[in-house]
């Protein structure tokens, strides 16, 4: 049985805003592919593609995540696969900010304006973990609310 629901936590204004951003930075980086001088001063060329590829992935997957289940992509998709989609992008998105974070400590570049931007990196982290801890709070209960229903149909 599928679960619809009229109103979707991961449509909030704030996260579908900063996930379209960090697609368009994404794309930014993989828009520098094949140039031999990497954007961040204090990664790799193949760190940086990594990270570039992993971002736009993952946000990619948040997207169509937020927009299956809706008028838009697959109508009839349940809202607990839509939310299991977006919460494992979530973690993709989460491994390219860790790459960022980790390239930074270990060259030893944490000096203005790398420390903003591994302070931003890591409030995006924590942000996309409680947003996928969320969306997984949120499923289990659409499936115990479901479970609970159909129980009092088969009494």
């Amino acid at each position: 049985m599928k679960y619809f629901k009229r109103t979707r936590f991961d449509h909030g204004p704030m996260f579908v805003s900063i996930n379209a951003g960090l697609w368009a930075g994404a794309i930014y980086i993989l828009s520098h592919f094949n140039d031999q001088t990497p954007i961040f001063a204090g990664m790799s060329l193949q760190s940086e593609n990594a990270m570039g590829i992993v971002q736009f992935l993952g946000t990619s997957g948040v997207i169509f995540g937020q927009l299956s289940g809706t008028r838009v992509l697959k109508q009839g998709m349940d809202i607990r696969d839509s939310y299991n989609i977006v919460k494992w992008s979530c973690v993709a998105v989460m491994v390219a900010f860790g790459t960022l974070i980790v390239a930074t400590i270990v060259t030893g570049v944490i000096t203005p304006p790398w420390s903003e931007i591994m302070l931003l990196a890591a409030g995006a982290e924590v942000g996309y973990f409680l947003v996928a801890t969320e969306l997984n709070f949120e499923a289990k209960r659409l499936t115990q609310d479901l479970n609970r229903r159909i129980e009092l149909m088969m009494q």
